[in-house]
């Protein structure tokens, strides 16, 4: 009896050990509340191109989107090629695929092939549109007249002998980015936003090829700049600024700003919270913080163009675009100080895009694929070069026949 009775202890002994151990690792007895918060996400993954490319020759983009979220998509890839024409982008060449339907993990590639027209620099806007959202990618190639060759480097050691090695290095270190901005906003329809983020270099390597990759509702308008940034070095950091528009017609909500800071050796993102509310603030208050961000902007994008002078930079258009924002800030300011609230804001609207092209223009002129191509076309230099030679050609014949007759008058006398 007392046997049965030790038995039947270790039996509910067991099993209650049992279901505490489940209970710790999750695997619960009977039915679980298993809650998977479902993601609508896409990312364009790749945007592949030659940084250089000949006159004469094809730039062949590669675009990938994937769909990193849990939740299908239906997304489309379109590419729109700008020509940088010194005071804004011309657009010169539109593509698009076809819409299709992504599951989790599936990706999308789409080819193009370009024919540039001219010489000088082209950006690339690549544009995934995918349910409510909208994700963008920038990048930026040059056109010149002459790619040169590469020679290569040819070492001869004399028999017998066995001189230094010398080796070429290349750089090393560990790749960190951060990112300072402000991570939520109370926004209320019909506004406009100029969104301000700082990219610091906080490695021990520098970084090349920065852009800001985005990912918004595709009711809220909106542009990045600058487009590409060429390199942050060490301990630099750099500015990027985004525009937005909120419509009018938006629903009230809350909507993610989902940003991607991509290098050629690392990312970091980041995600900003647009609140959308009915409920507006005074005018007084909303220009009077607009203000505040945008003398902040001034002081720091008055140190990009003092660093930019340092290195011999030609910033001329970032100097004038950065002049006209100055002076609209002090207009703005001199309402505000009159209690002309609308006036102030209407200054203020006005003059966000010269931010942005102070921002671009900065970047653009430390960009170092440009390549400044020479006067004159080759084929106009060798079309000019055969007529000199044919010019010449008929001199000398001309020359020639010439002074045949005084050679023969010599020889009748002589005779």
């Amino acid at each position: 009896m007392k046997s049965i009775f030790l038995l039947i202890a270790s039996i509910v002994l067991i099993l209650v050990f049992s279901n505490s151990i489940f209970n710790i690792t999750g695997l619960v007895l009977g039915t679980a509340d298993i809650n998977i918060t479902e993601k609508l996400q896409g990312r364009i993954t790749a945007l592949d191109f030659q940084s250089v490319i000949n006159i004469t020759d094809t730039q062949n983009i590669t675009a990938e989107f994937t769909n990193i979220g849990s939740l299908p998509l239906t997304a489309r890839i379109e590419e729109t090629i700008y020509y940088y024409n010194n005071t804004k982008l011309d657009p010169v060449a539109y593509y698009y695929d076809s819409y299709v339907q992504l599951l989790p993990i599936m990706k999308r590639s789409y080819r193009t092939v370009f024919t540039p027209p001219y010489y000088g620099t082209y950006y690339i806007k690549a544009r995934v549109p995918y349910e409510t959202r909208v994700t963008e990618r920038w990048g930026v190639f040059s056109v010149i007249y002459f790619v040169p060759p590469v020679s290569p480097i040819i070492i001869i050691v004399p028999s017998g002998t066995m001189g230094p090695i010398s080796y070429v290095t290349k750089e090393s270190g560990v790749p960190k980015l951060s990112a300072e901005y402000q991570k939520s906003y109370d926004l209320y329809p019909g506004q406009s936003l100029l969104i301000s983020i700082n990219a610091k270099n906080t490695g021990n390597i520098t970084l090349n090829d920065l852009k800001l990759s985005t990912s918004l509702p595709s009711l809220i308008t909106s542009d990045v700049n600058p487009k590409v940034l060429g390199d942050l070095k060490i301990g630099d950091s750099a500015l990027f600024l985004i525009s937005l528009n909120i419509p009018k017609d938006i629903p009230i909500g809350v909507y993610p700003l989902i940003f991607e800071i991509v290098s050629d050796k690392i990312m970091e993102p980041g995600t900003i919270l647009l609140n959308i509310t009915s409920k507006e603030v005074s005018i007084k208050d909303e220009v009077y913080q607009t203000l505040l961000n945008y003398e902040y902007l001034l002081n720091e994008l008055e140190k990009k163009i003092s660093d930019a002078i340092a290195e011999g930079l030609n910033i001329t258009l970032a100097q004038a675009s950065f002049d006209r924002a100055k002076e609209g800030v002090q207009r703005a300011r001199d309402y505000y100080n009159s209690g002309e609230y609308e006036e102030a804001r209407s200054k203020l609207d006005e003059i966000k895009k010269d931010f942005g092209d102070t921002v671009f223009q900065l970047a653009h002129a430390k960009l170092k694929l440009r390549v400044v191509a020479p006067a004159f076309s080759p084929f106009l230099i060798i079309f000019l070069a055969i007529i000199v030679a044919i010019i010449f050609l008929f001199y000398l014949r001309a020359k020639k026949k010439k002074k045949r007759p005084k050679l023969l008058g010599e020889v009748s006398e002589g005779t």
